[in-house]
């Protein structure tokens, strides 16, 4: 920073004292690398093996409406910073995840590469993440979040949601139930049935050099019940009390192009699995994309 602020500095005097713009031009190009450089240097996260999930969520279930959650929900993307290996980031947005354990874990952090190897080094961290939350947003439908902790239920997760993107609502969002990657795998693993949405709203959110979208500190508005149908696909989900919550949220009427909001979900009761009956997935959340992306069904 105190390099910026020198390098800032000297601007302004060439600014002041030079005519010539291909000088300040370069100067500008300097200081955008210096810039660039800097998120570079982002670091690599830590395993999700030895990290801990986030249980002050459980908080959720005894909140009034305008209780805050207090602390940062990262949200990092594929194309973003989980290239720098930030796959731990979404240990906060889950009270839980199924993780390996005994020999497997041990093998598993036995087998760690040099941070030196970045490309291997981020393929382990990646492992040793299997199942958390960043596995269940994306619309990736090949991976699913995963929890076996209570069989899945009582444990809650965050996503975001757009509500407003240029002229358009979005009163509604999409729920992927249950571990989607064929229709098979579909019925061996427990799917949510019943499920509690909390939505939350906060004024701070955006992207910062250490995550893509961060939320900060978000008041609870109001909480849904919604019973899931046991079936493949996406569920639309209808936002209750639409048009009054976003009238009540300033930035729909402060000029923002996008409009973005966090979705809780607690898992009530459940769809036992053919096989895998402790452990329940979910694979997807969420509405910002193009809509045939919600059209997918497993085969």
């Amino acid at each position: 920073m105190e390099e910026l602020l020198k390098y800032g500095i000297g601007l302004r005097v060439v600014i002041n004292n030079m005519k010539n713009f291909k000088y300040i031009l370069l100067l500008i190009i300097f200081m955008s690398f210096l810039q660039l450089e800097g998120q570079e240097e982002l670091r690599f996260g830590s395993d999700c093996i030895t990290a801990k999930d986030n249980e002050s969520l459980y908080r959720l279930s005894k909140m009034k409406d305008e209780d805050t959650l207090q602390g940062d929900f990262i949200f990092q993307s594929l194309r973003g910073k989980l290239k720098y290996g930030r796959w731990s980031d979404g240990l906060g947005l889950a009270t839980s995840h199924l993780r390996p354990k005994g020999k497997a874990a041990a093998d598993l952090l036995k087998s760690k590469p040099s941070e030196k190897n970045i490309d291997k080094y981020n393929e382990w961290l990646w492992k040793t993440c299997e199942n958390a939350l960043y596995d269940g947003l994306y619309e990736q439908h090949d991976r699913a979040y995963c929890t076996d902790k209570n069989k899945g239920v009582g444990e809650i997760i965050l996503s975001y949601i757009a509500i407003k993107s240029g002229d358009d609502k979005f009163n509604y969002f999409y729920i992927l139930p249950g571990k989607q990657n064929s229709a098979a795998n579909y019925l061996k693993y427990n799917r949510p049935k019943d499920i509690t949405i909390y939505y939350l709203v906060t004024a701070q959110y955006g992207a910062s050099q250490v995550s893509d979208k961060q939320f900060t500190d978000p008041a609870l508005y109001q909480r849904q019940k919604v019973t899931l149908s046991d079936r493949v696909g996406y569920q639309r989900i209808d936002i209750k009390n639409f048009e009054e919550m976003y009238e009540d949220i300033y930035e729909t009427k402060s000029g923002k192009s996008v409009v973005l909001i966090l979705a809780g979900i607690e898992v009530n009761s459940v769809y036992e699995g053919s096989i895998y009956k402790d452990i329940t997935c979910i694979g997807d959340i969420g509405n910002f994309n193009t809509p045939d992306k919600f059209q997918y069904v497993p085969k």
